[in-house]
């Protein structure tokens, strides 16, 4: 799981140590699981665990009457 976007992505092979998700952001294998389990274990205290929020792009955030 993307820590910038969010995105579960395919499982990679256990030979590859890192992976570029379809955002941009750079993983590397064994960081982005120790910051999943650090995640996890926030949410079971209670925290809000997820991506950080992303503004929209211009365009993209229309207000309609």
């Amino acid at each position: 799981m993307c820590s910038d976007c969010g995105r579960v992505g395919d499982k990679p092979a256990l030979d590859a140590r890192s992976w570029v998700c379809p955002c941009g952001s750079v993983h590397d294998r064994d960081v982005i699981a120790a910051q999943n389990i650090r995640a996890a274990g926030r949410a079971d205290r209670g925290a809000r665990v997820g991506p950080a929020p992303v503004p929209a792009q211009r365009g993209d955030a229309v207000t309609h009457r």
